[in-house]
């Protein structure tokens, strides 16, 4: 029995099992249900009979919508592997026209317009026309173009870029941050619909552009900038190193006894002269070009040619200065001057720390009883300060233990500088010297290119 009735629970819920996974029945739906009518008994009727059935149409129950399934956002247009960006030409000149439209005369004009702009400023503009910006916009390739040239100054950021695409049919003005208040994007808009669209519209290119750079330059000019400091006065440093170079081997030659010392001294001066005269200076700014190398490197490659410590210690120099500049085109300058840094402060803390170091050594070496009281004092400052840390409540703020700390390092500094040889301080029959152990820390102690700027994405755009 016991066996029969397992099996009869077996089979049980096996057949449960079998219609949880069965698939439900198909629901009809409202049309369906609708026209199959349902079949109810009807009321008697007045005649005597038998009772009939009678085919009466009931209105189906409401059917509860089927919830909306939610539909996929849309996603942003994305440019395809196959199409690549549109290139930015190489900054050459002041016009960039690829799609050879502008004739010589009309790029020349501009680009003398420009120019003249660029000199009293010290802006930057420049106009790019393009056949298409495509999978681009002309605002994306604008920006992309700005970014690549760094139109503008560094620091003041007051370039202008005017893009031109002209199978496209559209037009922008890329404002730099440093001219967003004397062109914001409303005065940008002005500019392209009321002088450059209506021109574009009439294939006029050249009269385009050339009215665009003619209102934007207007309207720059309003702008308060830095002067420009590239003028007729300065000097390219490749010709200042150049006049450095030519005193210093004249003073080493005189040094050498290669020479006496007025032929010296003539060359000194006669190459500075030339050398700012090359450089397209007037006679006044060469004459100073000629001067400082005579007191400044003339004396020094004097002293080269006669000290062998000078050249030795100059070709240390020259080496060391090598290894940074291989380091730091290694490793990036960022990194060569964190190493320095941390060089430099680790040198400090070695000198620093060598005073009391040498102290205690020379202290244990020569004063068992002067190191002993000098610990114990050492141990009684740490023990104060500790009862001072315990009754603080927010030991997390610096103000709280950085005073200590460096008052501690102090203590301790001096506490153990006073063993060193030779110090007024004494310690159970200990002479040493403070002041030497003070004295000895502190010795140890061509074409065209942007300039920098940046666009906050100001400007405008039009097509037409």
């Amino acid at each position: 029995m016991r066996s029969a009735g397992n099996a009869a629970l077996l089979v049980g819920l096996l057949l449960v099992g079998l219609a949880a996974c069965a698939p439900d029945a198909p629901e009809t739906s409202a049309a369906q249900e609708q026209a199959q009518p349902s079949l109810i008994l009807g009321p008697p009727g007045p005649a005597a009979g038998p009772a009939s059935l009678e085919p009466m149409p009931v209105e189906p129950a409401p059917v509860a919508p089927a919830p909306l399934e939610p539909e996929p956002a849309e996603a942003a247009p994305a440019i395809p592997a196959s199409h690549a960006l549109a290139p930015v030409p190489a900054l050459e000149s002041a016009v960039i026209d690829t799609t050879q439209t502008l004739d010589a005369a009309a790029r020349g004009r501009i680009e003398a317009q420009i120019a003249d702009y660029e000199k009293r400023r010290g802006s930057q503009l420049q106009v790019l026309m393009v056949p298409s910006t495509a999978p681009e916009t002309v605002e994306q390739y604008a920006a992309r173009a700005f970014e690549t040239w760094k139109l503008g100054r560094k620091n003041i950021d007051d370039g202008l870029l005017l893009v031109v695409a002209k199978h496209d049919r559209k037009v922008r003005i890329e404002v730099g941050y440093g001219l967003e208040s004397a062109i914001p994007d409303i005065t940008a808009g002005r500019v392209l619909d009321e002088y450059v669209v209506p021109r574009l519209r009439e294939n006029d290119y050249a009269g385009a552009i050339g009215d665009g750079v003619t209102r934007l330059i207007a309207l720059a000019e309003g702008e308060s900038l830095p002067e420009p400091d590239n003028d007729g006065d300065s000097i390219d440093p490749r010709y200042a190193f150049s006049a450095f170079g030519l005193s210093v081997l004249c003073g080493f030659a005189w040094g050498m006894g290669w020479l006496r010392w007025p032929w010296a001294l003539g060359g000194s001066a006669a190459s500075g002269y030339g050398v700012g005269l090359l450089a397209g200076m007037g006679a006044g700014p060469s004459l100073m070009l000629a001067f400082i190398p005579l007191v400044l490197f003339f004396p020094y490659g004097w002293a080269l040619g006669k000290s062998r410590t000078v050249r030795r210690w100059t070709a240390y120099a020259a080496a060391f200065i090598g290894l940074l500049v291989l380091i730091g085109a290694i490793f990036g300058t960022q990194r060569l001057l964190a190493g320095i840094f941390v060089v430099f402060l680790g040198a400090m803390g070695a000198a620093l720390l060598a005073v009391p170091v040498g102290g205690a050594i020379h202290a244990w070496r020569h004063n068992r009883p002067g190191f002993w009281i000098r610990l114990a004092i050492l141990a009684a400052a740490a023990c104060a300060a500790a009862w001072y840390l315990a009754g603080q409540d927010d030991l997390s703020s610096p103000g709280t233990w950085a005073p200590l700390a460096i008052g501690g390092a102090v203590f301790f500094i001096f506490l153990f500088a006073s063993a060193l040889p030779g110090s007024s301080t004494s310690l159970s029959s200990s002479s040493d010297s403070r002041s030497s152990g003070s004295s000895s820390s502190g010795s140890s102690s061509s074409g065209r290119s942007g300039g920098g700027g940046r666009s906050g994405g100001g400007g405008a755009s039009r097509g037409w």
